[in-house]
């Protein structure tokens, strides 16, 4: 788990040990997930975001090595709006060195997220098409459709997706409001909508359950490579 952008590492890795142990269990239990968090956040940078990326990205890269030499298990990789930059790097970079050698596909799945640092140039020459990312990985975007920071994008996300042959989930939050969230939640949660749910207690137990159900489909869900056509 790339710990910036809202992912839950408070509750898994943060908190107090008695807490997070427990969480971890319940997630192993209930999910057949454990959640490896990299011990960091953007705090550790001084709150400078694009510093934050190429160390996280750089631990992340050193992760995905280790994972190819069989020192440690790294089955998919989960990261937050903010936390896009640093694991785009990192994995542009780990695609560039293995070339069509890689050891095991990298699945991704992000949380409020329009995945622009992979759609995008900002990674020059290392960038790849998407109909090459959908043989070395598969996408799981989740979302909220009142979302203020990713809905503009979410048409080009929608086109991308389909074209990586991965997956994408729209929540509408808005409808679900007063279900998912506690009274202290009074309005839209916008893009804090997917950090709330493992922080505020009515949405943990509502709202958490539904994201962890889509993260266990995916991550345990055969990967098919789509090879080129010929």
């Amino acid at each position: 788990m790339v710990p910036v952008g809202g992912t839950p590492c408070y509750r898994y890795a943060f908190d107090e040990e008695s807490v997070c142990v427990t969480a971890q269990m319940a997630l192993a239990k209930q999910y057949g997930l454990l959640f490896d968090v990299l011990p960091f956040q953007i705090t550790d940078f001084n709150g400078n975001l694009p510093c934050a990326a190429v160390g996280i990205g750089a631990v992340l890269l050193a992760k995905l090595r280790s994972r190819d030499r069989g020192l440690c298990r790294v089955d998919a990789v989960l990261f937050g709006s903010k936390g896009t930059q640093a694991t785009a790097l990192a994995l542009h970079q780990y695609w560039h060195e293995c070339g069509d050698n890689f050891v095991a596909p990298t699945l991704l799945a992000g949380f409020g997220t329009d995945l622009a640092n992979f759609r995008d140039s900002s990674a020059g020459a290392l960038r790849l098409p998407p109909e090459q990312l959908a043989r070395r990985t598969r996408f799981l975007v989740v979302n909220s459709a009142q979302d203020g920071s990713v809905s503009p994008g979410l048409p080009a996300l929608a086109a991308f997706v389909a074209q990586a042959r991965s997956d994408a989930v729209v929540f509408d939050v808005g409808a679900h409001l007063h279900d998912w969230y506690s009274s202290a939640v009074a309005t839209n949660p916008s893009h804090h909508w997917y950090g709330l749910a493992f922080r505020d207690d009515c949405a943990y137990g509502v709202l958490a359950p539904l994201l962890l159900q889509h993260l266990s489909a995916f991550v345990h869900r055969p990967f098919v490579a789509t090879l080129p056509s010929l």
